[in-house]
């Protein structure tokens, strides 16, 4: 497998920005993954693996970082956002066991909490990092790279702690689309977020207007300032 339709350009960022987001507070139930979901595909095309710090909302954008704080015992924990639910009963995040670990609800099942959005994650974050496995199934992508300095607005339509998970989505993307794809990797402390972004936009009107044309393709995609 190969990229020939566009060149994908990496940019580093160290600060993570999430706009409207900042202020966002919600407070509902919290549940956790069953074992029986390890190994299977989240709604981001990651695989879900108890031992990471991940989780499950409804709509906050896939690589946004959440402090999850457990309100009967004021214990919180950083995850990332890679799966859509839950889906059942009134409940507002599904956490992976390890999360639910750190907050100390896996015998009640499901507990009270309160959830912000964090700008620069404080916790450590280096357990939610998995590159490419070593494995005799072996992948290979041919790039053309550059380091850049972007300018004018593109759409996220994803983001991935997985490398591997990344350049297989920008595989299929490259082989859909003609606009330029950029991968922007969010550096902080030595853990890395890959965030996938079409286009170069000149306008945030003509950003918005080609969001709307892959909207059913690609829900979740938002319009970011580069």
């Amino acid at each position: 497998m190969r990229f020939s339709a566009t060149s994908i350009y990496l940019f580093f960022l160290i600060s993570i920005n999430l706009f409207a987001q900042q202020n966002y507070y919600q407070k509902g139930k919290a549940s956790y993954y069953a074992d029986s979901y390890e190994g299977h595909i989240t709604a981001s095309g990651e695989v879900y693996q108890a031992n990471k710090l991940t989780a499950a909302h409804p709509n906050l954008s896939f690589g946004t970082f959440v402090k999850v704080t457990n309100l009967e015992n004021n214990k919180s924990v950083i995850v990332i956002i890679n799966d859509r639910g839950p889906y059942t009963g009134n409940r507002l995040i599904d956490v992976s066991k390890k999360a639910a670990y750190k907050l100390d609800f896996i015998k009640e099942g499901t507990t009270d909490v309160g959830l912000e959005i964090v700008e620069t994650a404080n916790g450590n974050l280096n357990d939610m990092i998995t590159e490419i496995p070593n494995s005799n199934n072996k992948e290979y992508y041919k790039l053309n790279t550059v380091k850049y300095i972007p300018a004018g607005f593109g759409i996220q339509i994803a983001s991935y702690t997985e490398i591997a998970n990344l350049m297989r989505v920008a595989n299929n993307i490259n082989n859909s689309i003609e606009k330029e794809l950029t991968i922007q990797i969010v550096n902080y402390k030595g853990s890395k977020t890959y965030r996938l972004i079409i286009g170069n936009f000149k306008t945030i009107e003509d950003a918005n207007s080609y969001r709307n044309s892959i909207q059913h393709n690609y829900p979740d995609s938002f319009v970011i300032s580069y």
